[in-house]
């Protein structure tokens, strides 16, 4: 009652609620089982909740604020990521992609387009307490995503870490704006290639022949938006103005949904929901 009555009131000033679009039949979640009430608090925060159709037979529609991934099992098909690709660079079209370590997507060649790399592991954290697998981090980016939350914990368990590249130069030798990370776990954190040994056995034992360690921690959230190349020392180039190509990628497909035996932390969710306003561009006039 309160979503439609806030779509009404913004289709009066002429706006109206952000539509957001689920994939399915890739193993994704349920909209009306484990996302339903997930699916409940976008609509609270008047966002448009639709299932995405067929991307083998039709493109993303034209309403489509931004494009949900949550947890796909098997790798999306070529003709699928190429209408993905379409929406995202034609269209400037936004996407939110949640990957748990050993989830699927067939989308690591347009992911590189962007500078990111899924790395197949599991985040350990070496505490004073010994190695887990659930991480807490507190956001520091001053990305718009993460500004309103400095200081606000979020919870990952058996997330996967994400790579970020420079993207290679454009026409000039100068190279755009590639993604940032905006979540990222302290130095001790090192990724397990060997999740089965993690999964089965809880046992992990870093090899830095295999496992994955980087100066300054492991992303596990990385943002991109394109942004006009700047030459060194030149002049900043010209405000944009319009949508933009936005991605949100983040190494679990879970940390937003509540746990067994509890709710999911109100830093989980908060994340979340900020990630989907900026996709959906809701800053923008």
């Amino acid at each position: 009652g309160e979503s439609r009555f806030a779509s009404v009131v913004l289709m009066l000033q002429g706006r109206r609620m952000p539509t957001l679009y689920f994939t399915t039949g890739h193993g994704e979640p349920g909209l009306d089982r484990e996302l339903a009430d997930l699916v409940r608090q976008l609509r609270d925060n008047y966002l448009e909740v639709k299932t995405c159709p067929n991307l083998t037979r039709e493109p993303v529609p034209e309403d489509c604020a931004a494009l949900l991934i949550i947890g796909p099992k098997q790798p999306f098909r070529a003709d699928e990521v190429a209408r993905i690709a379409d929406y995202l660079e034609k269209r400037k079209g936004a996407l939110y992609l949640g990957v748990s370590p050993g989830g699927k997507t067939g989308m690591g060649d347009l992911l590189s387009r962007y500078g990111i790399v899924l790395d197949d592991d599991i985040i350990i954290d070496e505490t004073r307490l010994g190695k887990t697998a659930s991480i807490l981090l507190t956001p520091d980016s001053w990305h718009a995503v993460t500004k309103p939350l400095r200081g606000v914990q979020i919870a990952f368990d058996r997330a996967r870490s994400i790579e970020v590249l420079p993207l290679p130069p454009g026409p000039g030798g100068v190279a755009a704006p590639g993604a940032e990370a905006i979540l990222t776990t302290g130095r001790n954190a090192y990724g397990e290639t060997d999740r089965d040994r993690v999964v089965k056995e809880g046992i992990s034992e870093f090899e830095a022949s295999r496992d994955v360690k980087r100066e300054g921690g492991l992303a596990v959230a990385v943002a991109y938006e394109a942004r006009a190349p700047r030459l060194p020392y030149g002049p900043p180039p010209p405000e944009e103005k319009g949508p933009r190509t936005r991605l949100i990628v983040v190494g679990s497909a879970t940390h937003m949904l509540p746990g067994a035996m509890w709710a999911a932390p109100y830093g989980n969710v908060a994340f979340f929901l900020e990630a989907l306003k900026w996709l959906a561009q809701t800053e923008d006039p």
